[in-house]
């Protein structure tokens, strides 16, 4: 879900007067915003296993999801492009970049390799569903509000999902790993 800022990132530069057919500089500047997305996702990716390293799974996990969050705060808080709207959409995606490996990680170290390709199976469908569900209730806003209201409406869905699972997670990461999944 953290991959929104990637997504929306076009309608964010037009909402700011940066449309890719309005000439060279224009253009240069539309592909410029792509770096901090790739930066975050390569410095995420390069930072997922000393993280887990350092926090252990059940800490790294939670901390590259709130850092994620924080930094989608700053992005629906962001009115202007500048470097804290460029640093803000690095860490966005650094933490989404960071986040999958530590869970695939985590799973492959705590189910047992009969179950584990299933169990990758649903999480990666339930990523899917998650993703859909926030698209399909924060797309059709996105020609309607500004993109600053449409992040933050993403960002609450993100949130009031997110708690409850969170609990669930902590609850089946508090089991012995041979019971942490049925």
């Amino acid at each position: 879900m953290l991959e929104l800022p990637g997504h929306l990132f076009q309608l964010f530069l037009e909402d700011h007067g940066i449309l890719p057919d309005d000439g060279i500089a224009d253009g240069a500047a539309f592909s410029a915003w792509r770096i901090p997305i790739v930066a975050g996702g390569v410095i995420g990716s390069l930072l997922a296993a000393p993280l887990a390293s350092r926090l252990g799974d059940g800490r790294a996990l939670p901390a590259s999801v709130m850092l994620g969050l924080a930094a989608y705060a700053a992005i629906a808080a962001a009115d202007h492009l500048g470097l804290a709207a460029a640093v803000a959409v690095a860490v966005a995606e650094a933490s989404r970049s960071a986040a999958r490996p530590i869970a695939y990680g985590y799973i492959n170290r705590r189910i047992d390799s009969a179950r584990r390709a299933t169990v990758l199976s649903v999480f990666e469908l339930a990523m899917g569903i998650a993703w859909f569900a926030v698209i399909l209730a924060v797309v059709p806003l996105a020609d309607r509000l500004p993109l600053q209201t449409v992040h933050g409406v993403a960002l609450a869905i993100l949130c009031g999902a997110g708690l409850p699972l969170g609990m669930l997670w902590l609850r089946a990461h508090r089991r012995p790993p041979s019971t942490a999944v049925a």
